[in-house]
């Protein structure tokens, strides 16, 4: 059996270490006020760990080949930049993706575009059951129950008929069967002016959970201006 390689072994032990650990990196998020300091704060960090390249440019992508005695073979170098990259931006998103999230969801104009509004976090951790429970409170139903099934049902006979926006934020996982149970059924209620928002780190998430690739936004990084 081949030996498995670290593809971030060619890396500095602290740069591996930081990389498992960007999400301590800076716990401050961006909010309408603090985008000076904020960005400040961002810069300085990931220059102080050698990783400020990743944003401005400085740091190229390799070549995902190399020449080596005239035989092209895979460059050691490609795979390591591209899952910094990949963490790098998942932390960029991180930090900014749930304070524009929650600059939509609490806008006057959204809120009385819609009857029901509903706020989903799911992180990395999450209990489905108390998911649940958190969906129907904020939609002034009782959530005595413990039945997961009738638990869905109160959600979809809560929203049936009605225009509702739902904010899914910080989706790291998603069991597919739940899921598709409650879009199958808001689905019935189309009709209406409806809007479900998904935020994830993970492209992939999204489209499980029924996103067009056309309706995938992905935000750009700050640059000074």
């Amino acid at each position: 059996m081949d030996k498995v390689v670290d593809p971030l072994s060619n890396l500095p032990s602290g740069v591996k270490l930081l990389l498992r650990n960007l999400h301590n990196l800076i716990p401050e998020k961006l909010s309408d006020n603090n985008y000076p300091a904020w960005a400040l704060n961002v810069r300085t960090a990931l220059a102080a760990n050698l990783l400020l390249g990743w944003i401005d440019g400085a740091e190229k992508l390799p070549p995902e080949t190399a020449e080596e005695d005239g035989v092209m073979l895979p460059n050691p170098d490609y795979l390591p930049w591209m899952i910094v990259d990949t963490q790098i931006r998942a932390w960029m998103d991180g930090l900014c993706i749930t304070t524009i999230a929650q600059k939509i969801y609490t806008d006057r104009q959204v809120n009385v575009s819609f009857q029901k509004n509903v706020w989903v976090s799911i992180s990395q951790t999450y209990d489905e059951f108390d998911i649940r429970k958190g969906i129907l409170r904020q939609l002034n139903v009782d959530d005595s129950r413990t039945d997961k099934e009738d638990l869905v049902n109160r959600i979809l006979k809560a929203l049936s008929h009605k225009s509702y926006l739902i904010f899914m934020d910080d989706v790291w996982s998603i069991d597919d069967e739940w899921w598709d149970r409650i879009s199958r059924g808001l689905s019935k209620f189309l009709e209406h002016t409806s809007c479900i928002i998904i935020t994830s780190r993970n492209e992939d998430i999204v489209k499980r959970m029924g996103a067009a690739k056309s309706r995938i936004h992905q935000p750009r990084f700050f640059n000074d201006e």
